[in-house]
């Protein structure tokens, strides 16, 4: 288990509205029988410690084909979703956001280890170190080839959460 009692990434206002609005999705996912896998930036932020970092949204990983029941039912508790071409459920409230990642097309080939997550009295099932690290590798492998500028932005952030995770 992780616990982190004090450790806060440096957008904390902005982290805190994203905690508050995961504690209203959990109770849907758990009607639902579906259990995330938080991945992402909290979960660098989780096994790296560094307060630098900003934790923009939340990157959850569940089954594609519970997309249309759980966006249906989050829907229903006043949150507005979107299905994305590049296979996420991405809900938003409040102007934070939580995307629900397609396990079976971002984590192909990778394994699934987890661990639990407890922050401010959240729990998240958390994928492992390993996994992680596989995770953000394949990630720069699959983006060293595009060119445009929002793709070399966001490569270079992939490369910056990688080289933390070798680090620890």
């Amino acid at each position: 288990m992780i616990e982190i009692r004090n450790e806060r990434p440096h957008n904390s206002e902005h982290f805190s509205r994203l905690l508050a609005f995961y504690r209203d999705i959990v109770p849907v996912c758990h009607d639902l029988h579906i259990t995330p896998l938080l991945s992402g930036s909290l979960a660098v932020f989780a096994y790296t410690r560094n307060q630098m970092m900003r934790v923009n949204d939340l990157d959850l990983a569940c089954s594609e084909s519970a997309f249309p029941r759980l966006g249906d039912a989050l829907a229903a508790q006043g949150m507005a979703f979107e299905v994305k071409a590049w296979h996420v459920l991405q809900v938003r409230r409040d102007g934070v956001k939580v995307e629900f990642d397609s396990i079976e097309y971002w984590f192909a080939g990778v394994p699934t280890d987890s661990d639990t997550l407890i922050i401010d009295e959240c729990a998240f099932n958390v994928v492992g170190l390993s996994s992680l690290r596989e995770l953000y590798r394949c990630g720069l492998e699959g983006g060293a080839r595009r060119r445009d500028a929002a793709s070399r932005a966001k490569y270079a952030a992939i490369a910056e959460k990688y080289a933390l995770l070798r680090a620890v």
